[in-house]
């Protein structure tokens, strides 16, 4: 009890509350400023360019859907080579993708499970539609590709639609890292 009846050893109890305080604060600040920094670099390197290429993904199947038509209703020949080009970017944009989202494999594996589905089934639909699109072209009867026209037909709003449900999720997720980061 004798430490502390000195003025002297009071004033440094006082002194050394108050350093304590600052270690702790500056502690969890910079704690707070680290997780916001990972949070700005992941928005940076992996959800905003995520979300620009699920973009570009839905507006280049719509242009390719859109090449298609034409060449079913009009028999162009050049609307169809246009639209089997757009197939290899939109798989190449799906597989840069896919490698963005390798760095942290656990926190977005929905995210890369929806997009290997999606791979997956825009490329049954990429070479189902360019050799059905082409016998059409070449002559073939309607009446007897129209199954696998409906087919087509099917897999084209299933693909636009779950392209168009990945860029809500891409876009939530952007928005949530950018409020976060605001909050901070």
């Amino acid at each position: 009890m004798n430490l502390f009846n000195g003025i002297k050893s009071k004033v440094w109890f006082c002194a050394g509350i108050g350093l304590l305080g600052f270690l702790v604060a500056t502690v969890s600040t910079y704690q707070s400023n680290s997780r916001l920094v990972d949070d700005l670099v992941t928005l940076r390197d992996v959800e905003f360019p995520l979300s620009l290429q699920g973009e570009e993904v839905l507006n280049l199947f719509v242009k390719q859907t859109s090449f298609y038509e034409d060449a079913f209703l009009l028999a162009d020949e050049d609307a169809l080579a246009e639209g089997d080009a757009l197939a290899e970017p939109i798989q190449s944009l799906f597989s840069v993708m896919l490698q963005k989202l390798a760095a942290d494999e656990s926190r977005f594996l929905p995210i890369r499970k929806q997009i290997t589905s999606l791979q997956k089934s825009y490329g049954e639909y990429a070479s189902m539609s360019s050799l059905n699109y082409a016998l059409l072209v070449n002559g073939a009867e309607v009446a007897a590709l129209q199954g696998k026209i409906r087919i087509l037909g099917t897999m084209q709003q299933e693909i636009a639609s779950n392209l168009t449900q990945l860029n809500d999720t891409l876009k939530k997720g952007v928005e949530k890292l950018s409020s976060e980061a605001s909050l901070c």
